[in-house]
C-alpha cells in the first residue's frame, strides 16, 4: 500500500528531577523522577503543560514509597 500519512511525528521527552537535601550536611532526604512522552506538535508536548504534569505526579504522592514506580496517564 501506499503511506499518505506524512513522516511520523517526533517524540518529545520531558523529564523532571526533584533532590530535596538537609541544608546543614547536604544529605539526600528524597528524590524523585517523572517524565512523559508526547508527539511533537501536540499540547502534551508543550513545556509548560509536561512540566505542570510531571509536577503533579511527582509532588501528589510525597514522599510515596522507596523506590516504588508509578504510571499516571
Amino acid at each position: 500500500g501506499i503511506n499518505l500519512s506524512g513522516k511520523p511525528k517526533d517524540i518529545v521527552t520531558t523529564e523532571l528531577q526533584v533532590q530535596l537535601r538537609r541544608r546543614s550536611d547536604s544529605t539526600t532526604i528524597w528524590e524523585g523522577r517523572a517524565a512523559t512522552e508526547a508527539k511533537q506538535g501536540t499540547p502534551a508536548a508543550q513545556p509548560g503543560l509536561a512540566a505542570q504534569k510531571l509536577a503533579a505526579a511527582l509532588i501528589g504522592g510525597y514522599p510515596g514509597e522507596s523506590g516504588r514506580t508509578i504510571t499516571v496517564k
